[in-house]
């Protein structure tokens, strides 16, 4: 008996990582279909508010499953940017640890092969930001290997609606890069990079512009390896029957 018959729902962060699946611009506040009406995909915007309200118009709109999709931040020292994380577990800023369908993380992997690096570990999902390494390394030595903000909140809707879930992040910055509070101060709430916004942050803390180069860089990497994800993996992402099955 398979019980997650119907689409996957997705949840991007960002306009260039729903790119990666939908093939096209997401508008924030819609769902799109996509892969043959196999995938629903939500803009959700940053944070674990927007992931929730992305979860629940997925959810409505009819997904048995949902995936936490979208770049990373490193805690790992040793993990590099470009590397895929498919979560083993979800950490909450509240204490709870999220448990992400086994089966269906492991064939999300198999298929990836040697394509680009996986690591599978414990993901933190705090409410925040973690900008500094210094910040990086206290979430690194309670056993985090990255970092996100919205994977907690897809765990949690998940585990309401009695759906399957996963993780699967590429890592954008690295556990030695800081995360500019220019740039996500610039970041609005459909995960639109304004430029204007970003100059006049800029402006109040120049010393900031440094560290733009090495996280365009890092981001882009993030997004290739995405790619390697949709192609070798896709057909396994949107696939959790076996995970899910009695």
């Amino acid at each position: 008996m398979t019980l997650s018959d119907g689409p996957v729902g997705v949840v991007a962060a960002l306009p260039a990582e729903a790119r990666v699946l939908l093939g096209a611009r997401a508008r924030y506040g819609q769902v799109h279909p996509f892969a043959q009406d196999r995938g629903l995909m939500a803009l959700a915007g940053m944070g674990p508010e927007a992931a929730r309200r992305a979860c629940n118009a997925l959810l409505s709109a009819g997904a048995r499953s949902l995936v936490s999709w979208g770049c990373a931040g490193g805690l790992d020292a040793t993990i590099r940017t470009g590397t895929v994380i498919v979560a083993a577990h979800v950490a909450g800023s509240a204490g709870i640890m999220w448990s992400p369908a086994r089966q269906w993380s492991d064939r999300v992997a198999r298929a990836l092969g040697d394509a680009v690096p996986i690591v599978r570990g414990t993901l933190a999902s705090p409410d925040a930001v973690v900008h500094t390494p210094i910040e990086k390394r206290v979430l690194a030595q309670r056993g985090m290997i990255a970092v996100d903000m919205e994977s907690a909140a897809v765990a949690a809707a998940a585990d309401g609606a009695g759906v399957p879930w996963i993780v699967v992040r590429a890592v954008a910055d690295t556990a030695a890069m800081a995360v500019p509070a220019s740039v996500t101060a610039a970041v609005d709430t459909a995960g639109q990079l304004s430029i204007t916004r970003l100059t006049r942050a800029l402006l109040r803390r120049p010393e900031e512009i440094l560290l733009l180069p090495p996280l365009a860089r890092g981001f882009r990497g993030a997004l290739r390896a995405l790619r390697v994800v949709a192609n070798r993996a896709g057909d396994a992402l949107l696939d959790p029957r076996e995970a899910y099955t009695a």
